[in-house]
């Protein structure tokens, strides 16, 4: 699959971990990245989903493989 897929996850990914690097992939920023990193990113959907629909929802992050990176 074409990069462009996941452009605007790149960015927002990228911005939110303070990255400076340059990235084809989300895949590749999971790996480049701590690990605990991407509890910040499931914290800010979980946020953005309760601002936009005032709902709760529990975040799951999993890498290309299926495993949890972060919730």
């Amino acid at each position: 699959m074409p990069s462009s897929y996941s452009k605007p996850a790149q960015n927002f990914v990228v911005e939110r971990l303070h990255l400076r690097n340059s990235f084809n992939t989300v895949e590749e920023i999971i790996l480049a990245a701590d690990e605990r990193s991407f509890d910040l990113i499931a914290e800010d959907i979980h946020k953005k989903i309760l601002s936009d629909f005032s709902i709760t929802a529990d975040i799951l992050l999993c890498n290309m493989k299926g495993q949890l990176i972060g919730e």
